[in-house]
């Protein structure tokens, strides 16, 4: 038995038969519905400097926090994360609110790096669901990363090791990153949907002032209390909507 290990041994190091060596455990494999959940967790917790995803959903509910906080862990210890989600939906920045990725979620990832894929022309949704940890650990699948998707959906995903396929998703995300707008730092900020404000009018009788989706107050750009909307608006109808001054600010009062 060993002579004839060593005589393959021999065959296969002169090139006499093509074979390429993967072990087992970086082999590509299939996971399906909920399994797939717990990898990613190894995938994040295995990375050691970078982590990119492409994902159309990915919410903060219960059912994604063990993804949540893998990706807290790994910020902490220095890997730089960067995401691109679709702009739709659950994922919609104006309606983080009450779903998508919560503000307060975003907040416990120090430093995250998250574009909105607002897509112009052709692109519609941005349907992608595939990560990349250190360039090589790639996953990939028609899994969500919402709580549905991990825990109730039937879903295939796979994931791989492979430098060349992770090199062709590295030049598609740096191309995508560069289409992908509102930016979002989370270095205890939260999303702004109107990332280039107008800046206030020199209207000095009529100024531009600023109101949020539920609020009853007005404000000038810069308050604290248009972090997650601000909707521009002259100071006279505002009024006419019978806003009212905000004490933090202390924009204009009404005519």
């Amino acid at each position: 038995m060993k002579k004839f290990a060593f005589l393959v041994a021999v065959i296969i190091s002169l090139g006499l038969i093509p074979y390429t060596f993967v072990p087992a455990e970086v082999k590509p494999k299939i996971y399906f519905d909920s399994a797939v959940q717990h990898k990613i967790v190894d995938m994040i917790n295995q990375s050691k400097s970078t982590f990119i995803a492409e994902l159309y959903n990915f919410t903060g509910q219960d059912g994604t926090f063990p993804v949540r906080n893998a990706l807290i862990n790994a910020r902490n210890r220095g890997v730089k994360i960067r995401l691109i989600v679709d702009n739709q939906g659950a994922c919609d920045p104006k309606g983080k609110g009450n779903t998508g990725l919560p503000e307060s979620t975003l907040e416990l990832i120090p430093k995250l790096e998250i574009r909105w894929a607002t897509w112009k022309g052709g692109h519609s949704t941005f349907h992608r669901k595939l990560a990349l940890a250190d360039n090589t650990m790639i996953f990939i699948g028609s899994t969500n990363w919402t709580n549905n998707g991990f825990n109730f959906n039937n879903e295939a995903s796979i994931i791989l090791y492979d430098k060349e396929v992770g090199l062709e998703i590295i030049k598609q995300f740096e191309n995508d990153w560069k289409v992908a707008t509102q930016n979002y730092d989370g270095s205890n900020q939260t999303p702004n949907p109107n990332p280039n404000p107008k800046p206030p009018s020199d209207d000095k009788d009529n100024p531009t002032v600023y109101i949020t989706n539920t609020g009853s107050k007005y404000h000038i750009l810069g308050c604290s209390y248009l972090s997650k909307s601000q909707i521009e608006i002259k100071l006279s109808e505002a009024c006419a909507k019978g806003k009212q001054p905000c004490s933090k600010c202390n924009p204009p009062s009404c005519p």
